[in-house]
């Protein structure tokens, strides 16, 4: 009786193993129905494109904002200003995250999702897996795209080219690289509260531009928020927050405080996802 016992749930559990996908074919799923969608094609086009014209007109008006010509300034502010075309990328990012996820809800194709996929767990994680990728190879992109802009505009005007094996752009690099897929993963994590790509955008553009209101308050002000802020972290890390500015964090800091707007965001993105039905 006990073998009997044991064998039949055996086979429940193998019936209940081979029923349900695993992560990576769930993540396959997920890559599978994005590569049949034509508007995230569009937007990661026009997200690289963006991200170069951005980074050309920071760069041939930068005497008209900053006051110094191009040729007077040293290469790590060409290339910080360069890639500020990698904001654009991140902006764009933004609404694909949020999208891919409130589309879903939107056209009925979540219940389709959550039938394939009964986990929400696991369906959750394939989306912010998914989310993160396009993330990093926008980013990736961009910052290349950017970067071979700034080239082209120095080679244009008899400028010396930038160095692109130096210690202080390759952090500059990879600080832009990490903001795409970070924000990214911001803006899908609220779409799954929101169920709504203009509320998730609107939450995570309010998340990474609030730095702006708070450099209009006083010092204290600045000094006490600025550091709570993804922004900062961000900047820190790309080496643009330096010792004594109130954005500044050291880098262990930094890494501390991205990991932990990750954490509550996609921590009650879950929570939302797993208690409410579809």
């Amino acid at each position: 009786m006990t073998n009997i016992q044991h064998k039949t749930q055996g086979e429940r559990q193998e019936r209940s193993s081979t029923s349900e996908p695993g992560l990576h074919a769930t993540v396959a799923s997920e890559v599978l129905k994005l590569r049949t969608l034509a508007f995230p094609k569009v937007l990661g086009l026009i997200s690289i494109v963006l991200s170069a014209l951005t980074a050309v007109l920071f760069l041939v008006t930068i005497e008209a904002t900053q006051g110094d010509p191009l040729e007077a300034l040293p290469a790590s502010d060409v290339a910080s200003t360069a890639l500020l075309g990698v904001d654009a990328t991140a902006i764009v990012l933004i609404v694909l995250g949020g999208w891919l996820v409130a589309t879903e809800y939107a056209s009925g194709m979540i219940h389709t999702s959550m039938v394939a996929t009964p986990n929400r767990l696991k369906l959750y994680t394939a989306k912010l897996i998914v989310t993160a990728g396009l993330g990093m190879i926008a980013g990736l992109l961009a910052a290349v795209v950017t970067l071979l802009s700034a080239q082209l505009v120095l080679i244009a005007q008899g400028i010396p080219a930038l160095n692109f094996l130096d210690p202080e752009l390759l952090r500059m690099s990879f600080g832009s690289l990490l903001m795409v897929p970070f924000y990214a993963i911001l803006a899908a994590a609220a779409a799954f509260v929101l169920r709504s790509t203009g509320g998730a955008v609107v939450v995570t553009l309010a998340v990474m531009f609030i730095p702006a209101v708070i450099n209009m308050l006083p010092s204290a002000g600045q000094e006490l928020l600025l550091p709570l802020l993804p922004s900062s972290a961000l900047a820190s890390i790309f080496g643009l927050a330096e010792v004594g500015d109130p954005a500044h964090l050291v880098p262990l800091l930094a890494a501390v405080s991205l990991l932990v707007w990750w954490v509550v965001f996609i921590g009650f993105g879950f929570a939302r996802f797993a208690r409410r039905d579809a």
